[in-house]
């Protein structure tokens, strides 16, 4: 073993001082870890026994593949940074022999499909077998789980890493396993894009899809049009007000809050995706959400009007013009540079929620309706969507967008996201389309996720982490045919309140991990309760990544029963309240619910879940009115 000796910095703020502080790390061992996996692999059989990761330990390759050798290197990268030794990956045909790892591809397609794998851990060795080297990828995803959540502490440096004996055979229920994130309503830096992408492989999530354009924002270069980013991608900055409050750009203000990506930006984020076996999925949403582009061209609006880039809140007059052919020319023109940039076999072009009131009284519209015998504005959306699905099948692509390009008429081979429910999902896979589901009520990450009084001022609505867990993409309501329509599942983060990255770990965290479970493990193996201890084990990686991950399973719901009596419970359940009566914070010592408290008009209530001692969550505090009405902060 090699000891070694780490001084680092500790930097506190307090009342304007700062006080520095300094510690060693000498030799470490870390304990064994633990079998708590997300996603839930379909077998899992635990042995007797670990394996003992250490310096003289050898890392073979028996394919000389290059997609292995880059998902190998990154699999290293992860456990080098946090051990006293360099774990390299080798190429060995013939690899034998103990204290290794092993990784090997085969042509066992039937067995694995191609993202399946099994992993053997015994004591003596590691062994990794996949059809391809997506699947070897995400056998290296659960192998990384294996550790001990002390690997994800960059200050902890171990001479000696355990893994649990274990054999694990998994191949995922479904083929899509998405997320988006939107990058219009806030520009985010390409690191934190890059984070996005990381948490998703860590995950075994296969899709990432980027909302590039809308009202408020259009962030990817496009050189024949520059005036998109310089200045579509700009607006005024209103962020010390509320979205649905911000009064619009005016004639001289200046648009100073934006940024866009550039393409050779969107070419090393593409292939540092491919690196993680994750397809970016682009969108570019039109007709509608489309204020940045007619800010930027007016003539491809209905008016020809000054437009000006959206503050926040929801547009009307935002969509480009279907009457005039120039719109054909300029988005034809946009997407030859953009679809370029993306080798996936889809791309989004939105389609969603599309004011149609413009189209109604705008001329160059109604003559398209009467020239191509159309009935009405939604079938001239329809036409819209069949042009817009030429043009991306022009590139080789697949148009894929929301469920409103059903209305009118759905485009010959369009596959459709389904978010208003389920209901758009289930008509497009009986008309024989493919269907992603990401209906807003299981799967809106950008919704809260507890009680509004407890939880930042991000996001609307709610979504629990118990919903989604609960969904299951596959409706009853299809046949067993039908059924082989739905691609898959996806998270939506939308960005209206993600402004930094403290906003972004908060909404996306813990409910990742609970999509990711639902894109990949069958719902008849999903268990709140069984997934429960394997999520708390992942969030103390989160935490010792520094991701501020939401705790809102955790805090302590209050409902009214009658005459003054209260029942109190927490979404993750099985945890003792405590609670004090007198408005103090409880803690460990003040009494447990156990049934209904009958409280008066002359008591507080405060209460918090605790686990192991250590309150979770935050503090629930109950005021019951002279009119019997409740307060809850």
């Amino acid at each position: 073993m090699k000891n070694i000796f780490k001084l680092f910095a500790v930097f506190t703020f307090l009342s304007g001082f700062v006080f520095i502080g300094c510690d060693e790390i000498f030799e470490k061992e870390a304990p064994v870890g633990e079998v708590n996996l997300i996603p839930e692999p379909l077998s899992v059989q635990r042995k007797d026994g670990s394996y003992e990761l250490e310096d003289d330990t050898r890392f073979y390759l028996t394919s000389d593949n290059e997609q292995l050798k880059k998902a190998a290197v990154i699999f290293a990268g992860y456990i080098n940074r946090s051990s006293s030794f360099q774990l390299k990956p080798e190429y060995n045909k013939n690899a034998k022999g103990d204290e290794c790892i092993i990784v090997s591809l085969n042509t066992d397609t039937a067995r694995y499909g191609t993202e399946g794998y099994s992993l053997k851990v015994t004591q003596d060795k590691i062994r990794i077998e996949a059809a391809t080297p997506a699947g070897a990828f995400y056998a290296m995803q659960t192998l990384r789980q294996l550790f001990p959540p002390e690997l994800e502490d960059t200050t902890f440096i171990a001479d000696e890493w355990n893994i649990p004996a274990v054999e694990i055979f998994d191949k995922p229920q479904f083929h899509w396993r998405g997320q988006l994130f939107d990058v219009s309503r806030h520009f985010h830096p390409i690191e934190l894009v890059k984070k996005n992408i990381d948490y998703l492989a860590r995950y075994k999530m296969n899709v990432y899809h980027l909302h590039l354009t809308d009202d408020q924002g259009w962030r990817i270069e496009v050189k024949k049009y520059p005036k998109l980013t310089e200045i579509g991608a700009w607006r005024v900055d209103y962020n010390d007000m509320g979205w649905w409050e911000r009064p619009d750009q005016k004639p001289g203000d200046t648009a100073t809050y934006g940024g866009f990506y550039t393409q050779e930006q969107i070419k090393d984020l593409v292939k540092y995706a491919a690196d993680r076996f994750i397809t970016i999925l682009p969108e570019i949403d039109v007709p509608g959400h489309s204020q940045a582009i007619i800010a930027s061209y007016p003539e491809v609006s209905c008016d020809g009007r000054q437009y000006y880039v959206a503050t926040g809140g929801v547009k009307k007059d935002n969509t480009v013009c279907p009457g005039k052919e120039r719109t054909f020319e300029f988005l034809e023109g946009v997407l030859d540079e953009v679809i370029p940039l993306f080798p996936g076999k889809y791309f989004h072009i939105g389609g969603d929620e599309c004011n149609k009131s413009q189209w109604e009284k705008c001329p160059d519209c109604q003559r398209r309706i009467k020239e191509e015998g159309l009935k009405d504005e939604h079938e001239l959306q329809s036409y819209f969507i069949r042009r817009m699905e030429k043009i991306v099948n022009k590139h080789g692509k697949v148009l894929i967008g929301w469920d409103e390009i059903l209305e009118g008429g759905l485009a010959p081979n369009a596959t459709v996201m389904s978010w208003r429910g389920e209901k758009g999902g289930i008509a497009s896979a009986r008309m024989g389309h493919d269907v992603v589901m990401s209906p807003n009520h299981y799967c809106y990450l950008d919704l809260k996720q507890g009680n509004p009084e407890l939880e930042p001022s991000y996001g609307y609505s709610r979504l629990l982490i118990t919903k989604a867990y609960s969904y299951a993409p596959l409706p009853d309501a299809l046949t067993k045919e039908e059924q082989k329509h739905i691609l898959g599942v996806q998270g939506n983060l939308w960005g209206e309140f993600i402004r930094d990255e403290v906003a972004f770990n908060y909404m996306l965290f813990p409910r990742l991990l609970a999509v990711a479970e639902v894109g990949w493990t069958p719902k008849d193996m999903r268990h709140w309760n069984e997934f429960v201890p394997r999520l708390e084990y992942n969030l103390t990686r989160l935490k010792n990544m520094g991701i501020g991950y939401a705790p809102s399973m955790y805090n302590v719901n209050v409902e009214v029963l009658g005459n003054g009596e209260l029942a109190l419970s927490t979404e993750r359940g099985g945890l003792p309240i405590h609670y004090t009566l007198d408005g103090t914070e409880p803690v460990a010592s003040s009494p447990v619910y156990n049934t209904p408290l009958k409280i008066t008009k002359d008591n507080v209530l405060k209460a918090a879940a605790f686990k192991g001692g250590e309150r979770k969550g935050r503090i629930t505090t109950f005021v019951l009115k002279k009119e019997d009405e409740n307060k809850k902060d």
